[in-house]
């Protein structure tokens, strides 16, 4: 019988790793060729299934802070990311489509990357990084789009991989908690050491919302009270984190996905799941306190300085008003510390001026508009609502969290907007009887 070409690929595999496998016996080198073997099959199961390296793309986000390796790689996170984009090229080279991403995100980056016409000399540095990220963020969510949109189906496999990665992460913060570790200022708690403690609950956001998706919509009744304690974790690192901008980015999406769908078995169970989480808040006094101490620091102190860094960038945008001051370049002009202007839009406006700012916001709506009303597209649509309000408060466009939703939500085929046309004909057709 004649293999075929896949078939005697890993033949040929199997036997080469066999052999590799004898001379590391013989060396004594049994566990470093054991991860170098494992590290080989995984390679070329990537060549066959491009899917694999995005999976552990999406894993490894929320643990970016720990997998730290320098070099090229920098994070083992771009370094999947970089296997991803190397494997998909290789396999799918001729099948990619540029216009899955929308136009004006297209001219978005195009103005960004501009911004080093018009950039000082002596901020050419930041600009360069600024451009370099958003370039590399960028090609990374073309290649995503473009193997998502073929089966929107393994949308839901990633989130729900992602979600396992949120809820070892939530447990890691409860724990940190409950062992007093002083891992950010006061009692904020973040999973891990030197971590942006927003960050990480911004982080949460996808695998939480993915679980209330699952309580609200799945079938299976075992399978809804399972999921229950797993999002009441996540809630509770979310809370734990004490990151005002992510609480309201949830509540402003589980509103959103309430009201968009209305069903009084969904609203009740939501009010349910509301209500013990409150009464957790309340019997558990550290719980409450944080929400208290938080709620109150939001009024002393104009959002932990929020207010005064906001006057101080219109400031700055009022002397730079149509082309901004570069891309990546606010905090060489900014006052207060920490630099950035918390705020992606005031941000996009200072940096890029009122065409950068006009351009993002146009690219936002663009993503968020959706032909299909499918529970899919509900949840995708209430992560995107989650992070546009959090990020009144939060610098999210260097994030990948924030570009891996873009990317779920292009791949849906959330493009897929009926045209006046689509639509007229659409009501002419003749109705059957």
């Amino acid at each position: 019988m004649v293999l075929q070409r896949t078939g005697l690929l890993y033949v040929m595999l199997s036997l080469l790793c066999i052999g590799i496998l004898a001379a590391g016996i013989m060396t004594d080198s049994l566990l470093i060729i054991l991860i170098a073997i494992a590290l080989t099959y995984g390679l070329f199961l990537s060549l066959r299934y491009p899917f694999i390296p995005l999976v552990a793309y999406s894993v490894a986000i929320p643990f970016e802070d720990i997998l730290r390796v320098g070099g090229i790689f920098n994070t083992l996170t771009k370094g999947f990311g970089l296997l991803f984009a190397a494997v998909y090229l290789i396999t799918h080279f001729r099948q990619i489509k540029f216009n899955l991403i929308p136009a004006v995100w297209w001219v978005w980056l195009v103005w960004n990357i501009a911004s080093i016409l018009w950039t000082p000399d002596a901020f050419f540095a930041a600009v360069w990084f600024s451009v370099a990220t958003y370039v590399q963020l960028f090609f990374m969510l073309v290649l995503m789009v473009n193997l998502l949109h073929q089966n929107p189906k393994r949308i839901p496999i990633l989130l729900a991989f992602y979600s396992i990665a949120t809820t070892i992460t939530s447990l890691y913060s409860i724990v940190n908690f409950m062992q007093g570790a002083d891992l950010t200022e006061g009692t904020r708690t973040g999973a891990f050491e030197e971590q942006s403690v927003a960050h990480f609950a911004a982080m949460i956001i996808p695998g939480l919302l993915y679980l209330i998706h699952c309580v609200l919509h799945s079938k299976s009744i075992l399978l809804r009270v399972g999921l229950i304690p797993i999002a009441l974790i996540q809630i509770t690192a979310v809370i734990l984190s004490g990151t005002r901008s992510a609480w309201m980015g949830l509540a402003a999406a589980l509103l959103f996905m309430l009201l968009a769908n209305f069903n009084w078995k969904k609203a009740v169970a939501v009010i349910l799941v509301s209500g013990i989480v409150l009464f957790g808040v309340t019997s558990i006094p550290e719980l409450e306190h944080i929400i208290t101490a938080r709620s109150e620091q939001a009024v002393d102190s104009g959002g932990s300085g929020r207010t005064m860094i906001w006057e101080h960038a219109i400031g700055v945008f009022a002397d730079h008003l149509i082309i901004g001051t570069g891309s990546g370049t606010y905090h060489k002009y900014q006052e207060y510390p920490p630099y950035g202007a918390h705020n992606i839009y005031l941000g996009a406006a200072i940096q890029t001026g009122i065409i950068g700012l006009a351009l993002m916001l146009a690219s936002l709506w663009r993503t968020f508009r959706a032909s299909s009303e499918s529970n899919l597209n509900l949840l995708l649509k209430g992560l995107l609502i989650a992070y546009m309000v959090e990020s009144f408060f939060l610098e999210t466009t260097i994030m990948k969290y924030f570009w891996f939703v873009i990317g779920l939500s292009l791949g849906a085929g959330i493009l897929k907007i009926p045209t006046r046309r689509s639509r007229a004909l659409k009501q002419k057709e003749p109705v059957q009887v």
